[in-house]
């Protein structure tokens, strides 16, 4: 599909809504196992094979919470019953911050709504069918796109970062080097274009670590002799559009 700077356009996407929507399903879930929990106890089951038909996950937790109490299992899931749901939720449901739906959401979001980038694939971060830029970075997803007669192939380093903190400014520094890869805009020989896909209120941040400029301002000020990208999800149809139109 050849690009046209007319459909260039914004992409659809919620984290907050998905994580929302994660975090309900995770209390329904909750809810419908200590009502099969309480029932299976009201009609006798015994506790060990009621217990061993729970959910991993689920036993899992319960087990943690009863030695945090220092009680035994057995004695532990009668006061469970007894809680509050509000009590009870923590300990049972999966937490929705923990579930790595950012990377699915992005990929889908991409998949389905972009105009520019085609046949792209979710790549595992491991073993013979990932890809690499450099020594050791695995791409995430990677499609194609054909732009001013050229077919370029779309490399996607994708993150979601919200907070600060040193472990998020690991994940910010694995983009850095994603764009130290990249190659140069003069080098013909190479069709390859990096994406860094950063979603979450960490790259909108300035930092002095960044000359005071945030992510995006700052590979676009460091980078302009590579062939890479630094966009959110919602912008990447206009910011992937905009530099395949210029790198003829």
């Amino acid at each position: 599909m050849e690009l046209s700077l007319m459909a260039y356009g914004k992409l659809d996407i919620d984290f907050d809504g998905a994580e929302a929507a994660l975090i309900s399903k995770a209390a329904m879930e909750s809810d419908l196992t200590i009502t099969k929990i309480k029932q299976q106890l009201t009609d006798g089951i015994e506790f060990d094979d009621m217990f061993h038909g729970l959910d991993v996950y689920v036993r899992d937790r319960i087990k943690n919470a009863a030695d945090i109490a220092c009680i035994d299992v057995e004695s532990f899931v009668p006061l469970l019953c007894s809680s509050p749901v509000e009590m009870v939720r923590p300990i049972l449901a999966k937490s929705a911050i923990r579930t790595v739906f950012q990377e699915k959401l992005q990929f889908d979001t991409l998949s389905n709504q972009s105009s520019i980038v085609t046949d792209l694939v979710d790549l595992p971060n491991g073993g013979r069918n990932a890809m690499y830029i450099g020594a050791r970075k695995s791409v995430d997803f990677v499609g194609h796109a054909i732009s001013n007669g050229h077919d370029y192939r779309i490399l996607i380093a994708a993150k979601y970062t919200k907070s600060d903190g040193g472990a998020q400014d690991n994940q910010r520094n694995d983009l850095i080097d994603f764009a130290n890869h990249a190659p140069l805009i003069g080098d013909k020989t190479n069709n390859d274009v990096v994406v860094l896909l950063a979603d979450g209120p960490y790259y909108r941040k300035s930092r002095h670590c960044l000359d005071d400029m945030d992510f995006f301002s700052y590979i676009e000020s460091r980078y302009s002799d590579r062939k890479v990208v630094a966009t959110s999800t919602e912008d990447f149809d206009v910011k992937l559009g905009s530099f395949l139109d210029k790198i003829v």
